[in-house]
Order: structure tokens, then sequence, then C-alpha cells
């Protein structure tokens, strides 16, 4: 597919494809790790109906922290592996996460992530530039769901097939901020 042009790969994209990540049990590393990269400090209940509540910062994976194990799991998914072996493109940096919470994580919840491939829109202005849209739904392994991201993911692809390095990452990035001339399309980058 290297020769090919950049609409015609993303014609032979899987769109609407699903797996499944591999599954992670949250351990007391896990919860230590992410509560301390996101500064997750609150101070512990001081009433009464508080502590009825059981909130234990400590013991709860949430937030940015959650969305982290839930992308990171996400990764492991045939999605990704499909998008490499089918196109020469490089995924570069996430453009926009929503995610809805739906249920806490506690220590020794098991979660899964189920992946899909919901869309791919080129640039208008900028040759091989475009995102991707992938919707992750995170759930426990009794089934109920904990997280769901939608996430769009630029795209850079060189010509030629030409290996990734961190410039050409760089080089899209400029190239999407230089173009200030060309109206913002909301459909790519919301």
């Amino acid at each position: 597919m290297i020769g090919g042009t950049l609409s015609s790969i993303l014609d032979d994209l899987p769109i609407g494809m699903t797996t499944l990540s591999e599954s992670r049990t949250i351990t007391e590393g896990d919860l230590a790790l992410m509560n301390t990269l996101i500064w997750a400090t609150d101070e512990p209940p001081s009433t009464a109906s508080g502590v009825s509540e059981s909130y234990i910062p400590d013991r709860l994976l949430t937030g940015p922290g959650l969305i982290a194990v839930a992308v990171g799991l996400s990764r492991t998914s045939r999605v990704f592996q499909v998008v490499g072996s089918v196109t020469s493109m490089h995924l570069l940096i996430t453009c926009s996460v929503a995610a809805t919470y739906r249920e806490p994580v506690h220590l020794g919840d098991t979660l899964t992530v189920e992946t899909s491939l919901a869309g791919a829109t080129l640039h208008p202005e900028l040759d091989n530039v475009g995102t991707l849209l992938f919707h992750e739904n995170a759930h426990k392994h009794s089934g109920s769901p904990v997280v769901e991201i939608q996430r769009r993911i630029l795209f850079d692809r060189v010509a030629g097939g030409e290996p990734w390095d961190l410039n050409t990452c760089w080089s899209a990035v400029r190239r999407l901020r230089t173009d200030a001339a060309a109206p913002a399309n909301p459909t790519i980058f919301s």
C-alpha cells in the first residue's frame, strides 16, 4: 500500500472494526503511580456522610489516571495492528479526548477495553495529514462500563513510506499550526 494515494489508503482502513484489548487487574502500584502522576491529593472527607460513601482517593482510579490506563490497554487491541499493517501512517499526537465516566475503578478490578476505529478524515488543505477517530469503552470483568472515550489522533503519511522520526511528527504539527489562512475544520480537529 506504500505507493497508493492517501484517499485510497483511507478506503482500505477497517472503519467499524472492533476488538478487545488484553485484560489488566488494577494493583496497588497502578493506583499509587497514577494518583501520584495526576496529583490526586484531595483531602479525605471529614463528615459522616463523606465517610459513609467510602471515599478513599488512593484506592480509586479516576479521571486522567483511568483514561491513561484505558488508552494503554486499547493499544493492545488488534485495531492498531491492522491500521499499521495496511497503511504507512504514523500516529502522531492525540488531538482531542472526550470521556464519559460510568463507574469507579477500585483496587483489584480487572479492566478490558473494546476499541473501534470509528472514522478517518483528511485535512482539507494539508497533504498527507488527517485524523483517525477511535471509540474506546473500558469495562470491568463483570461487564459494567467504567469509561467511554472518543479520541481523535493526528496522523501523517510520509511519501514513499519513509521511516518515521521525531522530526516527522513536529513537521506535521508545525504545518497545522502555520496553516492559519485555512479555515478550521471542526469535523477534523474538534
